[in-house]
């Protein structure tokens, strides 16, 4: 029993993670970029992915490559510092054989792992706004991606398969950025664990999780019943708390707040803001 309790709790939690972005749930972190880097002595073979160097500390999967013998956009697949001399496999085979400095530029970056979905993103230094972009939109943009610049957008393209937010364009220098997040709410997982949750809304999320459990046991359907009852009312309750601003100053707000209050005359922000002449 106790089993099929923790099994109905951890249920319920991840039924009111899918529910709603929780504004009580919102969170920050900051992500450092990293400028591009030079390894030397890299060892290429024509028509071979396969690439070696003394040491390829740094890098990782996913950076792009450029340099003599590489591809356009060539990225590391995968990289094995255990041997000497170190070994990584590119996305794209080599076009030389030779031994060639390389350049390593980073675009994908690893978020927190309670990450839900992106509040916004800032580069706070350069009074920058980031927008979100798809890969597909941003490919048909701009079809070649190896140059490297001030990053302007973020793409959530790889963050299924890697849990990472990649920029465009590829970062080239070191850069702050400041990403507000929505997380999820941590699912309980072990005895003696606090729940994670605002404490106005316990008793409801304990509804669901007592409507769950009751529903697994012979006899106890109107018991089951009634507190899923109990949990929807208070479900709609807590969206309502949460979506509640009293600070808000509802009404029309003008189209150049989109892209900030202020900006130097004459920059591409100003453009966007009044209209291209």
């Amino acid at each position: 029993m106790l089993t099929k309790a923790g099994d109905a709790l951890e249920a319920a939690f991840q039924k009111w993670n899918n529910k709603r972005h929780w504004n009580v749930l919102r969170d920050t972190t900051t992500v450092i970029t990293v400028a591009p880097f030079d390894v030397v002595s890299c060892t290429t073979t024509s028509g071979s992915t396969t690439v070696t160097s003394a040491s390829l500390q740094g890098v990782l999967a996913g950076d792009l490559v450029s340099g003599t013998g590489i591809r356009p956009e060539a990225y590391v697949v995968s990289i094995d510092t255990t041997p000497s001399p170190d070994t990584m496999e590119l996305s794209h085979a080599a076009s030389a054989s030779g031994t060639v400095t390389l350049t390593f530029s980073r675009r994908d970056y690893a978020v927190p792992t309670n990450f839900k979905y992106v509040y916004n993103v800032r580069i706070p230094s350069h009074s920058l706004t980031l927008r979100p972009v798809h890969s597909r939109l941003y490919d048909a943009l701009d079809p070649d991606q190896s140059n490297v610049d001030m990053p302007l957008w973020y793409d959530l393209y790889p963050l299924g398969a890697t849990g990472k937010i990649r920029f465009h364009p590829t970062p080239n220098a070191e850069y702050s950025v400041v990403i507000k997040y929505n997380r999820r709410l941590t699912v309980p997982s072990v005895d003696g664990t606090a729940l994670d949750i605002p404490i106005d809304w316990e008793w409801g999320l304990l509804a669901e999780a007592k409507s769950l459990f009751l529903t697994d046991k012979v006899g106890y359907e109107t018991q089951a019943g009634k507190w899923d009852q109990v949990a929807a009312v208070a479900l709609n309750d807590a969206v309502r708390a949460d979506a509640k601003h009293p600070d808000m100053d509802e009404g029309f707000l003008p189209g150049y707040l989109n892209r900030g209050v202020s900006s130097s005359p004459g920059s591409i922000i100003d453009d966007f803001r009044w209209g291209f002449d």
